[in-house]
């Protein structure tokens, strides 16, 4: 683990920070409070290692008035602006999704259930940073046409129709080596 100051709106590099270098970022209340959030997952994509997770704990409902008088003072609450998030720097687990998709990520993975959004209004997310390889690893069926260069790779297959179907590549077509 490494203990050190990151400002994730300011370049990694010149940082000190290597581009990615990194398996798995946990980032808890931090990334909404930066003028935009877009900009922030990139910086954040770029130290992850292709495959890599970024887990986030992030406020996701802003219909609690509490937090607003709680965290109003803050200089944070205010960061996105901008961005057009006026009433509260926080947005919704979809926003997340679509954020986390422009910037590298594969979107929202898995999130928790929403149960009492009034008493827990945060959101623990995980999302995985890809790159061509990986995506095709994450779904090795979507476009046989395209199968990276990947030595000695063996494909398993379901019996659903999503894998049983007749978009499913000839084995012949699937041999990598």
């Amino acid at each position: 683990m490494i203990y050190k100051t990151l400002n994730i709106e300011e370049d990694i590099i010149a940082q000190g920070f290597t581009p990615g270098s990194y398996d798995i970022i946990v980032a808890s209340n931090v990334l909404h409070a930066t003028q935009s959030i877009e900009k922030s997952l990139k910086n954040t994509r770029r130290l992850l290692k292709p495959g890599g997770y970024l887990v986030l704990l992030e406020i996701t409902n802003n219909g609690p008035m509490r937090l607003g008088f709680d965290e109003g003072g803050l200089p944070g609450w205010w960061a996105g602006k901008e961005e057009g998030r006026i009433l509260a720097p926080t947005i919704t687990p979809p926003q997340w999704n679509e954020a986390l998709l422009n910037s590298g990520f594969a979107g929202i993975d898995t999130m928790t259930p929403d149960h009492d959004t009034v008493v827990l209004p945060v959101s623990i997310m995980a999302a995985q940073a890809v790159d061509n390889k990986v995506e095709f690893l994450r779904d090795p069926f979507s476009s046989p046409n395209t199968i990276p260069k990947i030595k000695d790779l063996i494909l398993v297959g379901g019996t659903t129709a999503r894998v049983a179907g007749e978009h499913v590549p000839s084995l012949e077509a699937l041999r990598l080596s």
